[in-house]
């Protein structure tokens, strides 16, 4: 298991975010979208004006029931850390398979406030 990201550490990884071409972005607890890269614009064709504040599970990107989603993202919260190769949608509805990885954020006591999320750029297969 690794490490958490804790709260302190945002304006860091903020900054990691904007300079990667692998899209980066982070929700609160309750889904609501935070946080959105340059490299999610591309890869994802949403921009970041579209997203945030909006309720990642009404996107359509992931080909996951929100069941499935949530799920996940639980699994999330109990080992810290969840990565698979998943189907994907853009904005423009194509398909494709990446791999993601899913971390917690955890505040300065150890509770999870948040889910980030990162997209590998160069693992694209179109399907």
């Amino acid at each position: 298991m690794t490490n958490p990201i804790h709260s302190s550490d945002a304006n860091f990884i903020t900054h990691l975010m904007e300079q990667s071409s692998d899209a980066f972005f982070y929700t609160n607890i309750d889904n609501t979208i935070q946080s959105w890269n340059k490299g999610a614009e591309k890869l994802l064709g949403f921009m970041h004006q579209e997203v945030i504040g909006k309720d990642l599970l009404n996107l359509g990107i992931f080909k996951l029931s929100g069941t499935e989603i949530i799920n996940m993202l639980h699994c999330v919260t109990k080992e810290g850390v969840w990565q698979s190769a998943i189907s994907l949608f853009s904005k423009e509805r194509t398909q494709f398979t990446k791999e993601i990885i899913i971390s917690d954020i955890q505040d300065e006591k150890g509770n999870v406030i948040a889910f980030c999320f990162k997209i590998k750029s160069n693992s694209i297969k179109l399907e």
